[in-house]
């Protein structure tokens, strides 16, 4: 299974994800403290792509980076649509299938 930047199919929409996900995570820890931490999950099927930030309550900071292999399944809405096109999800629901 690639990893997310060959999902993202170019390291410039790798990092404009990315960008994203550290400014979500600037204003949590604004609200939260320091140690609060946001994930960027992106879920491709080879035909569409699609990411959504996430914080600790999705994921365990224990949660390995590179979950790859494994059948994901989310229930969102979408937030907006990204600079970049591709559809920024808010998770009402995420279930990883091992």
């Amino acid at each position: 299974m690639p990893g997310i930047r060959q999902r993202c199919g170019s390291a410039g929409l790798y990092a404009a994800l990315e960008a994203e996900r550290a400014a979500q995570e600037n204003v949590l820890r604004m609200m939260e403290g320091q140690a609060a931490a946001m994930w960027l999950l992106t879920l491709g099927d080879g035909a569409a792509l699609c990411a959504a930030v996430l914080n600790d309550c999705w994921l365990s900071p224990s949660s390995s980076s590179w979950l790859t292999g494994c059948r994901w399944r989310i229930f969102a809405m979408l937030r907006r649509v990204h600079e970049t096109g591709i559809p920024l999800l808010a998770a009402l629901h995420l279930s990883v299938q091992w």
